[in-house]
Parts: C-alpha cells; sequence; structure tokens
C-alpha cells in the first residue's frame, strides 16, 4: 500500500485545488509552468520527477482504486475523505522533505551495475552480461571505477558502503529486503518486482516505490558520509530549456519587453518563464516588477483565504495583474 499512501498524501497536499492528474505530473517530473509552481506552492518538491517511468494507465488504475476504497472522493473532485487521511495518518515519507530528490533511476543503475562489478571482481571473475545495458551508465560507471586506485578498492568501496548503509541506517526489515534482493551479484541475480512482490507479501508498484525511497536514503548517507560513490549522483535542474534561455537574457538586464521582441515569443510565455525562474531561482531579482511590500500583501490575502486559486485571488486584489500574483506566490512560497 506504499503507494496509495503516498498518492493520498499528495491529494492531500494539494487540497482539492488540482486536477486528479495532478499528481501523475508532479512524479513523472513534468516542466511545465504550472507543475513546477505546485511542487513549491503545496510543499511536494521532494516528489517531482522520482517516477518519470510511471504510465498513465497505471496511475489512473491506482487512483480509481482510491477512489473505490473511499479514500478520494472522486476522479472529478479529488478531495480526500475522512477515511482517506486516517489512511496515512503514521505515514512518513523521505520524499515529504520538500527537498529536490536526485535522479533515482539513473543513480539506482548505477548501484545495480556497480555491485554486480564489485561482487564479480572480489571472486575474481571477468566474465559476466552486464545487468544495466544503457551506454551512459555504463560510462559513467566505468569512468568512477577508473578513478579509483584499483580495481579491488573500487569493488571494496562499493561493498563496504552498502554493508555500512545497511547496519548503520534505521531502515526496516523489508527495506533491507528490497535494496539487497534487488542487487545483482557473483552468479545471483536480483528479484524482479513481482518476485519481490511474493517474498515480502505486497505489490510490485509498492516495492517499486519504496525500494526508490531506500535508494534516496542511501543517496542521503552517501551525502552525509562524504562518501566517494555520492560522486555518481546527479541533481537535475527542473528549469526547462526555454525558459533557461529567457534567464540568460534577464541577467544581461533585458526588460520583460525586450526578451519578448528578441526572442519573438508571446508575454504570456515569457511571463511563465518569470514564474519558473523565481520560483526555481533565490537570486532572481524581481522588484522592478513586485515590491517586497506588494508580495507580503498578496501573501498575506493568500494565507487569508487559505488558497492558490488564482480567481479567488484577483477577485480580493483587483489591483494587481494574474502575473503579478503568480510571481508574488513564486516568491512568497519560495522563502516560507
Amino acid at each position: 500500500m506504499f503507494f496509495q499512501k503516498l498518492l493520498v498524501t499528495l491529494y492531500q497536499q494539494l487540497n482539492g485545488e488540482r486536477s486528479a492528474m495532478a499528481p501523475y505530473y508532479v512524479l513523472k517530473g513534468k516542466k511545465s509552468g504550472q507543475t513546477l509552481q505546485d511542487i513549491h506552492y503545496y510543499k511536494l518538491t521532494g516528489y517531482f520527477a522520482i517516477a518519470p517511468d510511471l504510465s498513465k494507465e497505471d496511475f489512473q488504475a491506482e487512483v480509481n482504486s482510491l477512489v473505490s476504497q473511499g479514500w478520494l472522493h472522486s476522479f472529478e473532485s479529488p478531495t480526500v475523505t475522512d477515511e482517506g487521511r486516517r489512511f496515512v495518518t503514521q505515514f512518513n515519507t523521505l520524499f515529504a522533505t520538500n527537498t529536490m530528490q536526485p535522479a533515482l533511476l539513473p543513480f539506482e543503475k548505477k548501484i545495480l551495475l556497480l555491485s554486480q562489478f564489485a561482487s564479480n571482481a572480489l571472486y575474481h571473475e571477468k566474465s559476466y552480461v552486464p545487468v544495466v545495458t544503457d551506454i551512459e551508465i555504463q560510462t559513467n560507471v566505468k569512468r568512477w571505477i577508473n578513478e579509483c586506485s584499483s580495481l579491488s578498492d573500487a569493488a571494496n568501496l562499493v561493498k563496504e558502503s552498502i554493508q555500512n548503509f545497511i547496519q548503520e541506517e534505521q531502515l526496516t526489515e523489508s527495506q533491507k529486503t528490497l535494496f539487497i534482493f534487488r542487487l545483482t551479484g557473483y552468479h545471483l541475480a536480483g528479484l524482479t518486482w513481482t518476485q519481490l512482490a511474493f517474498t515480502l507479501n505486497s505489490r510490485p508498484i509498492d516495492c517499486l516505490f519504496e525500494h526508490r525511497e531506500v535508494i534516496a536514503k542511501f543517496i542521503d548517507y552517501l551525502k552525509r558520509t562524504k562518501h566517494p560513490l555520492h560522486r555518481l549522483v546527479k541533481v537535475p535542474s527542473p528549469l526547462t530549456e526555454t525558459a533557461s534561455l529567457t534567464k540568460n537574457y534577464l541577467e544581461k538586464g533585458y526588460s520583460l519587453d525586450q526578451i519578448v521582441a528578441v526572442r519573438n515569443l508571446k508575454q504570456s510565455t515569457i511571463e511563465d518563464h518569470y514564474i519558473e525562474i523565481a520560483t526555481l531561482d533565490p537570486d532572481f531579482e524581481f522588484h522592478k516588477i513586485l515590491s517586497g511590500e506588494n508580495v507580503q500583501t498578496i501573501m498575506r490575502t493568500r494565507h487569508s483565504l487559505n488558497t492558490y486559486k488564482l480567481k479567488l485571488l484577483r477577485d480580493q486584489l483587483p489591483e494587481f495583474s494574474y502575473f503579478q500574483i503568480r510571481l508574488a506566490l513564486a516568491l512568497g512560497e519560495r522563502h516560507s
């Protein structure tokens, strides 16, 4: 039930103000202005892009299950029921930290490949079929191994990091099982999600997402202990490529009107870029567009109404444009 609890938690955070598909776009890591705003408005940053491989069909099936079990009111009105709130009362997840997660899937693949390398190297076995065929992943792993003083040193670093993580971190028995049994080693294949689900009397999708959380914990452990393996961790920038181009012009001192002209885009598109940048870049300068006092005025109204719905806020703040309200929300929540 791990994934269902995760979904109910997401819907609870969204407070019925977004569609039933909103959590899907958060989990997939959709780089749209709306989703990037939502992860900051509703404190969902830690969930962003943790499931780029999640299919729309699987997601919708899980949501329909939540509705049928009485944890959501309906797909059209995805608010959490009283029973749904009780369902997640004791649910704690690392993804709720509101800190952007690294690219979990690539790192998981690197660990699967490294554990296979380490196990075979320690048994002096040089001939085996790599468990991960992704060329970029293989290249990154080989580069890391070559940076070590020797193959045996690299193998021992991997072995010790896994052993110490299991021994030192507070993991449940199911989390330990998911982490260890997923690894491929010398003459030993890692279990599939279906096999792990059977072993743990769970569902494949729950095993997948709980394992993903363990990977996130492993990354955090490597960072805290300053382990050499942490060099393989990459934190992706959620900023879209087109917003990055707009940011370049901003840094050169261009005004909004000048950027619209030079990029030959609609003003609304550039305004969307401003919102993205304000949401994600703590150094963004906004005073020429909106004063700090105006930001505070808009945020006080937001808290008073307890909503992020732009129409409701604009009705109360007709002196501000929708763009200014969106900008204030991005800036206000960034510093909250």
